[in-house]
């Protein structure tokens, strides 16, 4: 008896572990989400984002206009702004995207997915988010330099000295003895007449 309930607890237990590996073997491991890229990954509001594929998400069958579409999230809001991509034969897409220019400084991130424009299938991918860093755009040094430049009043002249304008001292003439030829000339004037005025009173005495 002891040895037919040995045997019935090892079959009751390998039962059991039999159960669960089947269990186990029937549920599948989560996907990871497929992944895409974006750069940069700090940006201005208003700047130029390039977004590509890693994996691929090549169309279903049946799908009418399978395309991927970005979408530009912040805070509460799931879609900001967003660009529809072609997507190539071997499920590739990529190219460029302007950040809207209200996203204010903080963090942001990008979402990416594969669908059909048209509906005719109901088949979706969905990529992994891309965080963003959303800074403020860099001042410019040249709107100070300008105001600098600006600032300096016009230039000045130096004035004219006042022997280069003429003012001043008087034009010399070359000739410096003028008021001593004058008197010489006045002299010889009274003399020559205190002459002539003796040789009349000699002749009026003869």
């Amino acid at each position: 008896m002891k040895t037919f309930g040995a045997w019935s607890a090892l079959a009751a237990g390998a039962s059991i572990t039999a159960l669960a590996l089947l269990l186990n073997a029937g549920s599948p491991a989560s996907a990871a989400s497929p992944v895409f890229t974006a750069t940069p990954l700090s940006n201005t509001a208003g700047g130029v984002e390039t977004v590509a594929s890693v994996d691929k998400c090549p169309a279903p069958v049946g799908a009418g206009d399978w395309v991927a579409i970005v979408n530009v999230a912040q805070g509460a809001n799931p879609q900001v702004s967003f660009k529809n991509f072609l997507i190539a034969g071997d499920g590739s897409w990529g190219g460029t995207l302007t950040l809207p220019a209200g996203l204010t400084p903080g963090a942001a991130h990008l979402t990416a997915a594969c669908f059909d424009a048209h509906h005719d299938v109901a088949d979706e991918v969905d990529y992994a988010d891309v965080n963003l860093t959303i800074t403020l755009p860099a001042t410019s040094s040249a709107a100070s330099s300008t105001a600098a430049s600006t600032s300096t009043g016009p230039a000045t002249s130096t004035p004219a000295s006042a022997s280069a304008s003429g003012g001043g001292n008087l034009a010399n003439t070359g000739f410096g003895y003028t008021v001593p030829f004058t008197l010489v000339g006045f002299a010889a004037m009274v003399i020559g007449g205190l002459m002539l005025f003796g040789t009349r009173r000699t002749k009026r005495a003869h």
